[in-house]
């Protein structure tokens, strides 16, 4: 059913799919492409996966999942979106994941809320219980590692 909707554009994640895949390889299918999705919606923490899981797998509207979550339509419509572009783009965390060895558990955990969820250092340092300043150190020598290894 999905697979379907999202050759069509009816979703909305076709044309997303469609916009990401001609930035790197236009030979892959749409349904290729979800497939990479659905593979990866694993690191995302349970409350992001569910809205993205619901929105892929059963077709649900941004309407009815606004409904479910108490949030406006168009604010989970722009973080779906967000968080579909950035699973599918292999830079920034997906580049520091494959490489995750090199990293120390909090330099991953910064890595997912600044290259995945896009949040402050402000937002960060709260989350993590830490400095501004320390969590601008990390994320300055994470942005430097991602400098350094470009593909």
């Amino acid at each position: 059913m999905y697979l379907a909707a999202c050759r069509t554009g009816h979703y909305g994640l076709g044309r997303l799919v469609e916009r990401i895949s001609s930035d790197y390889d236009s030979r892959l299918s749409n349904s290729t492409w979800v497939d990479l999705l659905r593979i990866r919606l694993c690191m995302l923490e349970p409350r992001d996966r569910v809205l993205v899981e619901m929105y892929i797998n059963q077709g649900v509207s941004f309407v009815q999942l606004s409904q479910l979550s108490g949030r406006p339509a168009k604010s989970i419509s722009c973080e779906v979106h967000k968080l579909i572009g950035r699973l599918l783009d292999n830079k920034g965390y997906i580049q520091i994941r494959r490489k995750s060895l090199l990293f120390s558990r909090k330099e991953l955990a910064l890595a997912y809320d600044r290259y995945l969820l896009g949040l402050s250092y402000r937002r960060i340092a709260a989350k993590r219980s830490m400095t501004v300043k320390r969590v601008r150190k990390l994320v300055g020598k994470l942005d430097e590692w991602l400098e350094s290894n470009k593909q």
